[in-house]
């Protein structure tokens, strides 16, 4: 016969529950730290289902049971209990798979895997065998080309590939599709669309459907991978979803630092896309951009969201600022995370130096220069007088930056066109970003006849990618320069600072800075990857006093964040620069 003072406790969908038939109501709040009453009930209770709250319910149920109260366990909070031991047995498995050479046998690789790209095959077989609770509902159709209808699908928790940029991380996660007999939908940004169908043909034999202009339902269910843009998943996000359901398609997100920001568009399609997934794999080489909460859109989206947290401002407002959290955050990524830098895994690879060339302005621009930012002080004096500054006024402040970076770069064009005379006299072909584009075209126009020979191949003239070109005609000029028949590459950055390969050059300008080093990163090792034979050279093009050291400085301040959440020794050594102060502060204080 059950006591008077019986608590039942059971867990359900992320949920503690508490059904007290006898005790009041006031005596669960109390013991319960956190718990709240059901308005259903007057005889339950529920807590979300984090670390906090079931450490909290362990120690309440020692003390109940010192009151003579008659706990009664239900048996799916045996079975929480088991299902987290097992998780940390996988993910301890995988996390030691990274500490030693693997060799996964596969069948149909074209190419063959250097041993670090063996490794990561080993280390998702592993990270993605835990099974996830199946929360996807199908509708009752029956789908084109696929099994017959069946509301439950085997789900299982994801993983992160985050190699240094120029690892291979797209031969790693085909060999593992290959390796596994997995369909997939891989989600990439729009520029590197055609570059991924290239690699997947010269990698492996398969049937590949690359999303255009509409979306064949019959064409993607027929095939064994599905490529599409991050823009095309806007328009048929539920189709695609029901496709990766019906199917029990992995879901690949390539570049996932583009889903950071949890109110976009973009990360919202992705989190419905990646609900109906057996799994996901999320790729990306800088999974911290500007703060640790980054990581918050693709640990949902891999369904490796730890229990404490069940927002993004609860996970942003512990890892955004304490050291120590992040260090704990490390710790978590364990066995999720598989990230390798080039110094540790690339032992033969060539060496990559980052150096600076400090330019004067010349007269005219140092004139303009100066006037502009001096109206610049002014107008942000008097928009923050009270200490604050509204989000307009952030933006408007942004735009007047922009001004000043665009100045700066073309005061540096009449030294710089010298520069490159001179590499390129060398027998160098050569790789220059710029943020603007009106630099590039104009340097573009100045070298539209140069000659030269590199490697021992003749080239003329240069080629310009700017975000203004088809995909399509940006992939044929980076196949002109990658054959050399071009010896300099004008790129925007934003346009072609990720995921194409100029490893014909090993020489690469930044005539001005990104706000991040994740994207200064990205756009470098466009040079210094595999395939890369020659010991590569970054050198970034920047003046005195102007805003140049200031974004300089907001580099450092960021790559600290990656150091701490990534265990990366090599972030600030890699972007080179110094902390002092915050971009706009710097203004005011001047």
């Amino acid at each position: 016969m059950l006591s008077e003072k019986t608590i039942n406790i059971s867990i359900q969908k992320n949920r503690i529950l508490f059904h007290y038939p006898s005790t009041p109501k006031e005596e669960i709040s109390e013991k319960f730290p956190g718990v709240q009453i059901s308005p259903h009930s007057t005889k339950a209770a529920l807590a979300p289902l984090t670390n906090r709250n079931w450490n909290n319910t362990l120690k309440a149920i020692k003390e109940l049971k010192k009151d003579s109260y008659q706990v009664i366990l239900d048996k799916s909070v045996g079975d929480w209990v088991s299902s987290q031991k097992s998780e940390a047995i996988v993910r301890s498995e995988a996390a030691q798979i990274l500490l030693q050479e693997n060799h996964v046998e596969i069948e149909g690789l074209k190419l063959p895997l250097r041993k670090w790209q063996h490794t990561a095959v080993a280390f998702l077989e592993k990270a993605t065998s835990t099974p996830f609770p199946s929360r996807v509902k199908l509708p009752e159709i029956q789908f084109p080309h696929s099994p017959a209808h069946d509301a439950r699908r085997s789900q299982y928790k994801g993983a992160i590939i985050a190699d240094e940029m120029g690892l291979g991380k797209t031969f790693e996660v085909m060999g593992h599709l290959l390796h596994k007999g997995e369909k997939a939908i891989i989600v990439v940004p729009a520029s590197i669309q055609e570059d991924w169908v290239e690699k997947i043909t010269k990698l492996v034999d398969c049937k590949i459907y690359r999303v255009t202009d509409s979306f064949d339902l019959n064409r993607a269910a027929l095939s064994d991978i599905v490529v599409m843009s991050f823009g095309k998943l806007k328009k048929h996000v539920l189709t695609v979803g029901l496709l990766a359901g019906f199917q029990n398609r992995v879901v690949v997100i390539d570049e996932a630092q583009d889903i950071r920001n949890p109110g976009s568009g973009r990360n919202k399609r992705v989190q419905i896309l990646t609900y109906f997934a057996k799994y996901t794999v999320a790729m990306t080489g800088t999974p911290v951009i500007n703060n640790p909460r980054d990581l918050y859109p693709v640990l949902l989206a891999t369904r490796r969201l730890w229990s404490p947290f069940n927002s993004f401002s609860e996970f942003n407002s512990r890892y955004s600022s304490s050291v120590n959290a992040q260090k704990e955050i490390m710790e978590k990524l364990k066995g999720v995370v598989c990230r390798r830098l080039k110094t540790s895994v690339w032992l033969d690879g060539p060496e990559k130096s980052i150096e600076e060339i400090w330019v004067p302005q010349t007269p005219r621009y140092k004139k303009l220069y100066q006037e502009v930012e001096r109206d610049f002080v002014k107008w942000l004096r008097k928009s923050s007088a009270d200490g604050k500054m509204s989000g307009l006024k952030k933006g408007q402040a942004l735009v007047k930056i922009g001004v000043l970076r665009q100045i700066c770069a073309a005061s540096k064009l009449q030294i710089f066109r010298k520069i490159l005379n001179r590499a390129i006299s060398t027998g160098e072909q050569v790789v220059v970003f710029c943020n603007y584009n009106n630099p590039l075209i104009n340097l573009a126009e100045a070298f539209a006849n140069a000659r030269g020979v590199s490697q021992g191949i003749e080239w003329a003239g240069c080629g310009l990618i700017t975000g203004k070109q088809t995909v399509r005609a940006r992939q044929q000029t980076i196949s002109t320069f990658q054959k050399g028949k071009i010896g300099i590459l004008f790129c925007a950055t934003k346009a072609a600072g990720l995921g194409f390969d100029f490893t014909r050059s090993r020489l690469v300008f930044h005539l001005d800075l990104p706000w991040t080093p994740a994207a200064f990163e990205q756009a470098s090792d466009r040079v210094h990857r595999i395939g890369q034979l020659r010991n590569c050279r970054v050198i970034k093009i920047l003046c005195r006093d102007t805003v140049d050291e200031r974004i300089q400085e907001i580099i450092f301040a960021k790559a600290e964040h990656t150091k701490n959440v990534l265990d990366d020794e090599d972030a600030l050594e890699r972007v080179q620069a110094s902390v002092i102060k915050k971009l706009v502060g710097c203004y005011i204080n001047n």
